[in-house]
C-alpha cells in the first residue's frame, strides 16, 4: 500500500494537535485543528508553536512514523508546514516498514508498540471484507491512535472511498450523514450521538472500540436505525484481535489470529508468529469465539484511557486526613471512577471531602478522577480481605 503525504496528513495533524494540547496544559483546550491543512505552518499565527513545542512535536512525529529508525528525525525541524511533515512521515513509514503507537494510560509513561506496515495492511484487508459497500468513512477518533489510523487512514485507502475526520474534536458527524457511511467512534462518543440523534439515516453502519460498549447503549443505537453496530476488540499492543455484531454475541477472532486457549498467534505469510498474551483474560467458546473476562493488569478503561484504580486509591491514601481509601469503576452510566474514603478520627469528614474534591480536580487527569466520593467508617471487604466496593472491574 502506497501511503503518500495526503493520506498521512490527518494522522500527522491529529498527533500535532494532541501534543500541542498536552504541552500547553489548561490553555491547550483552545487548540482547534479544524482549519489546519497542508499549508499550515508550525510557527505561523494558526499554530504558533515555539522552539520547545516544535522539538517535542517533531520527536513525537519521528517516533510515530519511523523517522527515528532512519536517523532522520531532525529533518522535521528543517520543514515548516504540516504538509511537509506529512511528506517526511510518508517516507519514514515506507522506508522503516512500520509505525510505533503508544498505549493510552494515566499512570506511568505510555509504552511504545511497533507494528509492521505489513501487519497493519493485513488487518485492513480483513476489515475491508467486513464492511463491503462502504461509500465513506466518518472517523470520530484521533487518526494518530492505532484504532483511528486503521479505520480513518488505511481502511479508506483500501476501500477507495473518501473519509471525513473530526479534527476539531467536537465528536459530531457531518450533517450529510447518509446511506453507506461507516461511522467510527468509541462508547463515550456513541452515547453522545444516541442523545443527539433520535434516528440515523438508513444504511449507516457504526463501529466502536477502545473500551467495552454497554449492551444497553448498543441496543439503543440499533433501535435508532443503525443498520449494523460492530464492536472491535483489540489493544495498542496487538491491534485488532476480533469483532462482534450484537452486544450478547461473543467476539470472533480475525482471520489472521489463532489461539490455543491461552495465547494468541498471528498468522503471517512466513507462518505463525510468537505467542502473544492478550491484555484481558479470554474465555474461549470453541477455537474462534471468545468473551473478555477482565484485564490482566487490573486496569479499567475510562473514555478509552487505561486507568489503574489501585494506584489512584494509593494517591488518595497519601492525602492528609485520609485513613483508608478504595477506588472502583462505576458502570451505572458512562463508566467513571468512584471512591470510598475513611477519614482519620480527628478529621472533619465533610471538610475532608471538599478538600479532596479540590485536590482531585487540580492533580488528577479527567479519566483518573473519582466523580463520586463516599465517606465511610470502614472499607467494605470480601472474604479474602480485598476491597468489595462497587462492581468488579
Amino acid at each position: 500500500m502506497n501511503l503518500d503525504a495526503d493520506t498521512l496528513l490527518p494522522a500527522v495533524t491529529s498527533l500535532v494537535r494532541d501534543e500541542l494540547r498536552r504541552l500547553r496544559g489548561d490553555a491547550g483546550a483552545a487548540v482547534d485543528a479544524t482549519t489546519w491543512d497542508a499549508s499550515t505552518t508550525l510557527g505561523g499565527d494558526t499554530i504558533g508553536a515555539d522552539s520547545i513545542e516544535r522539538l517535542t512535536m517533531a520527536t513525537a512525529v519521528a517516533e510515530r512514523f519511523g523517522l527515528h529508525e532512519l536517523d532522520a528525525g531532525d529533518y522535521l525541524l528543517r520543514k515548516h508546514s504540516l504538509g511537509e511533515w506529512a511528506g517526511l512521515a510518508a517516507q519514514g513509514i515506507q522506508q522503516a516498514g512500520g509505525m510505533t503507537f503508544r498505549s493510552s494510560g494515566t499512570t506511568g509513561e505510555p509504552k511504545p508498540h511497533r507494528h509492521s506496515l505489513a501487519d497493519l495492511e493485513q488487518e485492513v484487508f480483513h476489515l475491508a471484507n467486513l464492511f463491503p459497500g462502504t461509500r465513506r468513512v466518518v472517523s470520530l477518533v484521533p487518526a494518530h491512535h492505532i484504532y483511528g489510523f486503521l479505520f480513518g487512514v488505511l481502511l479508506p485507502r483500501e476501500l477507495g472511498c473518501p473519509v471525513h475526520h473530526d479534527q476539531g474534536g467536537g465528536g459530531l458527524p457531518p450533517a450529510d450523514l447518509d446511506h453507506g457511511d461507516l461511522v467510527v467512534g468509541f462508547p463515550l462518543r456513541w452515547r453522545q450521538l444516541a442523545t443527539l440523534y433520535p434516528a440515523f439515516p438508513a444504511g449507516v453502519t457504526g463501529v466502536t472500540s477502545t473500551a467495552p460498549c454497554p449492551p444497553a447503549l448498543a441496543r439503543d443505537l440499533e433501535q435508532r436505525g443503525l443498520e449494523r453496530f460492530v464492536a472491535i476488540y483489540g489493544a495498542t499492543e496487538t491491534a485488532g484481535i476480533g469483532y462482534r455484531e450484537g452486544p450478547d454475541a461473543p467476539f470472533r477472532l480475525f482471520e489472521h489470529w489463532e489461539s490455543d486457549g491461552l495465547y494468541l498467534y498471528r498468522r503471517r505469510r512466513t507462518g505463525l508468529g510468537e505467542a502473544v498474551t492478550p491484555p484481558d483474560h479470554l474465555e474461549f467458546h470453541g477455537t474462534r469465539h471468545f468473551i473478555p473476562a477482565g484485564r490482566r493488569d487490573g486496569a479499567v478503561q475510562v473514555a478509552g484511557v487505561n486507568v489503574h484504580p489501585d494506584q489512584v486509591a494509593e494517591k488518595l491514601r497519601a492525602r492528609p486526613g485520609v485513613a483508608e481509601a478504595a477506588v472502583h469503576l462505576d458502570r451505572s452510566e458512562e463508566p467513571r471512577l468512584a471512591g470510598w474514603i475513611v477519614p482519620d478520627p480527628d478529621t472533619d469528614p465533610e471538610e475532608l471531602k471538599a478538600t479532596l474534591q479540590t485536590w482531585i480536580r487540580e492533580h488528577l487527569t479527567p479519566p483518573e478522577r473519582p466523580v463520586q466520593l463516599t465517606l465511610a467508617e470502614d472499607i467494605p471487604r470480601g472474604p479474602l480481605g480485598k476491597p468489595a466496593v462497587g462492581q468488579p472491574a
